[in-house]
């Protein structure tokens, strides 16, 4: 596509740019822009403080009231909403008859589902589940795409260094593992997985990684008499 072919987008990031710099992202400009597709992007948000320049894009501070104006001012080809609650509800109450709107639902949680979502041209739901939980708003499922997270080949790929494989190993007693990766919520099963440790072989025990508050987690292991099958490490600060 050529440079002059390229569309102008908007969007309306769930939290401040500078809450992922203080994270220590730097994927900011791929997330926002993958492949270059844009010819220009503006970050707009309440949460932002005055204008500047990074990753790529132009940051806005925009107060909701002075929202619409904004975009009648920049012309997006597309304003994005990631967020089905209050960026839902920016984009869509402050939207152009002639600008489609697209809000990403990335959550089940029904506090993270707004109704505001009805009036976007374009749902893209992280799963199915998600999905599901949309088209219950009486959505039209035409207007849903189902889009799973990417994941950075850079980052997450075999680990080839033995010595750091046998460093982990080292961790863990012998047997078969099984590896969760998320935080600690309901929507991310971890009940399920502890459970299930009652129908398999002892030398069978779980990984869990990552946030979140372990403790009703560590009572239904341990009223299940299997917590000494269950293994916790929290990422970045205990990354295996």
């Amino acid at each position: 596509m050529a440079e002059t072919d390229k569309l102008r987008l908007v969007v309306v990031p769930s939290d401040p740019i500078e809450a992922y710099e203080r994270a220590g992202h730097d994927w900011l400009e791929r997330y926002y822009n993958p492949q270059g597709m844009f010819r220009e992007v503006f970050a707009l948000s309440p949460l932002e403080k005055g204008e500047r320049r990074a990753y790529g894009m132009t940051i806005i501070g925009v107060a909701e009231r002075e929202f619409t104006d904004m975009l009648r001012r920049l012309r997006p080809d597309v304003v994005r909403a990631y967020g089905g609650y209050w960026p839902a509800d920016l984009v869509c109450r402050h939207r152009l008859p002639d600008i489609p709107v697209v809000v990403s639902v990335h959550d089940t949680n029904p506090a993270l589902l707004h109704k505001s979502v009805r009036y976007a041209d374009l749902v893209i739901c992280m799963s199915n589940i998600v999905a599901r939980k949309v088209i219950a708003l009486r959505i039209n499922p035409d207007r849903i795409r189902i889009l799973p997270n990417r994941v950075d080949t850079d980052i997450f790929h075999p680990i080839q260094d033995r010595a750091a494989l046998e460093s982990v190993a080292k961790r863990f007693p012998p047997g078969k593992h099984i590896l969760h990766v998320g935080r600690k919520s309901m929507q991310k099963n971890l009940d399920t997985l502890i459970c299930a440790l009652q129908l398999l072989p002892e030398d069978y025990s779980c990984i869990f990684v990552g946030q979140g508050d372990r403790s009703p987690y560590l009572s239904l292991a341990e009223s299940l008499c299997v917590s000494e099958r269950c293994f916790w490490t929290t990422y970045p600060e205990e990354g295996l």
